[in-house]
């Protein structure tokens, strides 16, 4: 059993969540930002 492949994956995984959280985060950051300057 390759133990790498599956804590890479495991990994990648996590890290797409996250990252989609992140970029979700950012972008209502952005919209509440720009609709302050209006």
């Amino acid at each position: 059993m390759d133990f790498s492949r599956i804590n890479t994956h495991q990994y990648l995984k996590i890290l797409g969540f996250m990252g989609n959280w992140v970029g979700i985060y950012i972008y209502s950051r952005q919209r509440v930002n720009l609709d302050y300057e209006e």
